[in-house]
């Protein structure tokens, strides 16, 4: 499967983003994304957030490791294949298939045939790797 399709991604503090992984693709409040990629640079795109990697910008953009951030995009089905750092939950129409932890290791899905909404919920940060 690629996953090269249109993405969006959004934030939360706590565990609110769990009622969000299955709204429909046109709810408010979500931001453009690219995958793969990283949530700090979709920020910046976004203007979210001012270009981290000119002087000492990055710390404007620390808040973001506290956050679960949920990336989503239509697929139509077969094996899914994430790398995500470091722990994710990922859902198809708001179920939840796969729950992974690891920074080096794939997470491999598979999707039935047919539309389907995929969300990827990336949870907050370890405290030992804040950035």
């Amino acid at each position: 499967m690629t996953l090269d399709g249109a993405w969006q991604f959004r934030g939360w503090l706590g565990d609110e983003w769990r009622w969000h992984v299955s709204k429909p693709w046109d709810a408010p409040g979500w931001l453009p994304a690219r995958v793969p990629g990283s949530v700090v640079d979709d920020l910046m795109r976004a203007g979210e957030v001012p270009d981290v990697y000119f002087e000492r910008s990055s710390r404007l953009a620390e808040w973001a490791a506290e956050r679960t951030w949920v990336y989503r995009t239509r697929v139509t089905g077969g094996t899914l294949e994430l790398f995500v750092d470091h722990e994710a939950a990922v859902f198809v129409d708001g179920k939840e298939v796969a729950h992974h932890v690891g920074s080096f290791t794939a997470c491999r899905v598979e999707v039935p045939e047919g539309g389907h909404l995929l969300a990827v919920a990336i949870h907050p940060a370890p405290p030992s790797e804040p950035q």
